[in-house]
């Protein structure tokens, strides 16, 4: 696994095009957002966590004990619809924010593949991320870069000519959480997340058939000239979440 990166700039940098657009989005996300009572949590120092829900964003509200006013603890993308897998919990890398985590995980039933996520649902379910023990996790992802793979490109490599267009690659990189990925394009649709325009495509990231490894990755609109279709394929780098529940 790589480095964690306790920081979500670059995330938000990919959703809203620009390094302020979540700052101008947030006072909007806690004013018009949901409060969710049912997850409301405390830390182990005792800290209250409230949780705000709007448009497909996560904003964590933090009251330390014996405090009046509430401090934004952290303001997260999730990207919901996710695809679940049967994992087993290898690592845990809490955030120094005590609200966020990175996961460590294989899937057993994938050739033994093993990958790192973010974990939206940590600050209200982190019991259910017990290293070993093996629960279902909805994964979703966010491109941070996308390309176009032309059908007729090939590569020869020793002496096999390989399809690049139907190849599922998913290559960890020295950040954890963030993978190399070249992968075809199953199903699309029109998805929303902090009001920005996104494509939601169903795609393998790994493995074959009834074993591959399949997430939900949102597609910035703004990323590409022109919509996805079924049955191309994109190669890029993106950010994968996992959850226990479908959030």
């Amino acid at each position: 696994m790589g480095d964690v990166f306790q920081g979500l700039g670059n995330y938000w940098q990919a959703i809203f095009g620009s390094d302020n657009g979540v700052l101008s989005f947030l006072p909007q996300a806690i004013d018009g957002g949901e409060e969710l009572p049912e997850v409301a949590t405390r830390l182990e120092d005792r800290t209250e966590v409230r949780a705000v829900l709007h448009k497909r964003a996560c904003v964590l509200l933090a009251r330390p004990q014996g405090e009046e006013g509430y401090e934004v603890a952290t303001c997260y993308p999730i990207f919901g619809g996710g695809i679940p897998r049967r994992v087993r919990i290898e690592g845990i890398h809490p955030w120094a924010s005590g609200v966020e985590a990175t996961i460590e995980a294989t899937l057993p039933d994938c050739d033994g593949l093993s990958l790192s996520f973010y974990a939206p649902d940590w600050f209200c379910n982190s019991p259910a991320y017990a290293v070993g023990k093996e629960v279902d996790v909805y994964f979703s992802a966010l491109a941070l870069s996308a390309e176009a793979v032309e059908p007729e490109k090939t590569e020869t490599i020793r002496g096999y000519t390989l399809s690049m267009a139907g190849s599922r690659i998913l290559l960890p990189t020295n950040w954890a959480s963030e993978f190399t990925y070249l992968c075809p394009i199953e199903t699309v649709e029109a998805a929303d997340i902090a009001g920005q325009a996104m494509h939601k495509l169903e795609v393998p990231l790994a493995g074959f058939d009834a074993d591959a490894f399949k997430a939900a990755l949102y597609l910035p609109a703004k990323m590409t000239e022109k919509a996805p279709q079924i049955g191309e394929a994109l190669t890029g780098r993106l950010w994968m979440q996992g959850a226990v529940v479908g959030l």
